[in-house]
């Protein structure tokens, strides 16, 4: 009879967690419906002030006066004399200018005939908070595939003003106040509803098992990430990583459909994705899908490397996609999702062996440049999830120490760096953090002489992949970082390397408080700027790092100070390719600053960076229910900045 009684139990506990997970759902989703209702509302309200209706009006052509303008950067008076005198009869711009009874516009609405891309700069006249005239001033991207823009206005207006190219016709402008139900602002709410009720209602679960806690959120927020965001390449040279993963599968010659060739020739830049509301994310969806039929351009595809291993998981997913017909908007979502999942369950599995830090590297994991990343096209995430887990089962070997160090641990953990390596050979030493173990944690020293020198076989065979095409002269230097030659560059390096040593160690310091102390590495959102509360980021993981409960390393005084050393080496070793990589391959030949380094490029070294500064003496009393709740409810704060300005409010209303 006993043995009957423990399933059954478990059974009802497995019952009622999926039932109390149901309810959640479907109170996010009720929230999320009441709360688009209720926005819908107020806009409908707002649009009836005046006397005015609830829909779409064009504006009549009395309230419209076209003329031309010429537009000028600040000049002195002779230059702006000068310059208006040769522009004359050649304007630069044309100035459409709307006057109307003052009313409230959810959307502004027109049509365009243009053949090149062009950018139109549109003033609404307004007032604020204190009733006074107010000036807001847009700039629309405007793509020449799409013939409408559809700008999100939502306040009271009495003027309208948009410049554009003289050559750009535009027709049908219109105020569009009609009901506008938005799914995505259902998500929106519907999703980090669940997520707090989640944490709140699950806290003695996540309390015992924290990544059961970073799955959900990990999860939850990425795929929420995802589809907010616009529908092309948004991140550090995501286009080329697409334009690999939808080609991976292909050898020598391959070639571009319209839609490849479109994401993969405009990327997001510094200005921004060109659509400033749902409806125009819409169109670009409508436009890729119906253009991915035929050959656009055909290319010479560069040989597999072994950077390749990082988008084998998207393009396995993309092709299966292709394979069963699906659109390519969601071949192209699919991709992403791919990456998502993959970065969720590396870094669960971490969280999971890791015996101290799990808070921290939960903490870290669910920061807003990892998050991104994480639902992009990037191989930096198979960088990032292998070589974190990795060091996850590194860091037990030195906390388990009466469990022996078997040959299956050894190939598993070097398989693991081995993969994590492939897109970014430079962070192979970082496996080399096993060199420190002590004699007692294998069978016998023989056995130990020899994993050791394997572990450091493995590391220099995986170096020799990058240093032996850069010395052989077949390694070209990238053309983005300008006058490059690694040829002349390594020259230059072995024929002063006390002059490179000093510009080593001058850029890393230069950069320690905006790389480290600010984490900036942690807080980017790449072309959508900094995370608004960049700060709190910083605060919150050194927090965590600081007061988390930590036990006692278990390892004599002696060999936590050997251990602690040579992981200053391996760091410092690593910091080293790091930048030298990029002084050769990216920076221009004798520049005396390392150019390309970019803050991101320091996550893997997060976790070994732990251990070195480890110790169990400096930390809080807490109950672990409630510290994990406060914990998860910031970073839920947290990921709603990383995307409600960023992205929610521009692309997806």
């Amino acid at each position: 009879m006993k043995l009957k009684a423990d399933p059954t139990k478990k059974e009802k506990k497995h019952i009622n967690v999926l039932l109390l997970l149901m309810i959640l759902i479907l109170a996010g989703l009720l929230t999320g419906i009441a709360g688009e209702g209720l926005y819908e509302l107020n806009v409908s309200r707002r649009s009836l002030k005046g006397g005015n209706t609830i829909g779409a009006e064009e504006i009549e052509s009395s309230y419209i006066q076209i003329s031309d303008t010429v537009l000028m950067e600040e000049k002195t008076d002779d230059e702006v004399q000068t310059e208006s005198e040769s522009l004359q009869g050649n304007p630069v711009l044309k100035r459409v200018h709307i006057k109307i009874d003052e009313r409230y516009i959810n959307k502004l609405r027109y049509y365009y005939e243009t053949e090149d891309d062009f950018i139109a700069y549109t003033a609404i006249h307004t007032k604020n908070i204190y009733k006074e005239p107010e000036i807001r001033e847009i700039q629309d991207i405007s793509r020449a595939n799409l013939n409408e823009t559809i700008i999100n206005i939502k306040d009271y207006v009495t003027e309208i003003i948009i410049e554009l190219p003289v050559d750009v016709e535009i027709s049908h402008i219109t105020v569009d106040n009609s009901w506008d139900w938005n799914w995505y602002r259902v998500a929106y709410i519907g999703i980090f509803v669940f997520l707090i009720f989640f944490i709140i209602c699950f806290r003695s679960i996540i309390s015992k098992k924290i990544e059961r806690g970073f799955l959900i959120i990990s999860l939850g927020c990425g795929l929420l990430l995802i589809s907010v965001q616009p529908p092309e390449c948004i991140t550090w040279d995501e286009h080329i990583h697409f334009a690999k993963v939808f080609d991976w599968f292909e050898n020598g010659t391959a070639d571009r459909t319209e839609s490849e060739a479109y994401l993969y020739y405009h990327p997001e830049q510094l200005e921004g994705a060109p659509f400033l509301s749902k409806e125009e994310k819409a169109l670009q969806i409508q436009y890729l899908n119906a253009h991915n039929n035929g050959v656009a351009e055909v290319y010479e595809r560069d040989a597999y490397t072994l950077n390749a291993i990082g988008e084998i998981h998207m393009a396995i997913v993309v092709k299966v996609a292709q394979f069963l017909g699906l659109t390519f908007y969601t071949q192209f979502i699919l991709g992403k999702m791919a990456n998502l999942l993959l970065y969720t369950l590396l870094m669960y599995w971490a969280i999971k062996i890791i015996p101290a830090g799990k808070k921290f590297l939960t903490t870290v994991a669910l920061m807003p440049t990892l998050m991104l990343q994480s639902a992009s096209y990037t191989y930096d995430i198979v960088t990032i999830g292998f070589l974190t887990l990795g060091m996850a089962m590194i860091v037990a070997e030195y906390f388990y120490t009466e469990r022996k160090f078997s040959w299956l641990r050894m190939l598993a953990i070097s398989a693991v760096f081995v993969i994590g390596s492939c897109p970014k050979q430079v962070y192979i030493p970082l496996l080399a953090s096993l060199l420190a173990l002590p004699e007692k944690k294998f069978k016998n020293r023989r056995i130990m002489l020899i994993c050791k020198g394997i572990l450091i076989l493995v590391c220099i065979i995986v170096l020799m992949t990058i240093l032996l095409p850069a010395a052989s002269g077949s390694v070209e230097g990238d053309a983005r970082g300008g006058d490059t030659d690694v040829t002349e560059q390594l020259n230059m390096v072995f024929g002063h390397p006390i002059a490179y040593v000093r510009i080593f160690f001058a850029d890393v310091v230069n950069t320690l408080n905006e790389y480290v102390f600010n984490a900036f590495g942690l807080t980017s959102l790449a072309y959508a700027g900094s995370h608004p509360f960049a700060g709190a980021v910083s605060l919150l993981c050194l927090g965590v790092a600081l007061t988390e409960k930590k036990p006692a390393l278990p390892l004599p005084k002696k060999s936590i100070f050997s251990m602690k050393v040579w992981l200053a080496v391996i760091l410092l070793g690593t910091l080293g390719l790091i930048w030298s990589a990029l002084y050769i391959a990216f920076t221009p030949v004798g520049s005396t600053s390392i150019a390309g380094v970019q803050a991101r490029y320091y996550i893997p070294l997060v976790v070994p960076t732990f251990m070195l500064f480890y110790t169990n003496k400096v930390q809080a009393a807490y109950k672990e229910t409630t510290y994990n709740t406060v914990m998860f409810l910031i970073i839920l704060w947290l990921a709603h900045g990383t995307m409600y300005n960023q992205f929610f409010l521009t692309f997806c209303q």
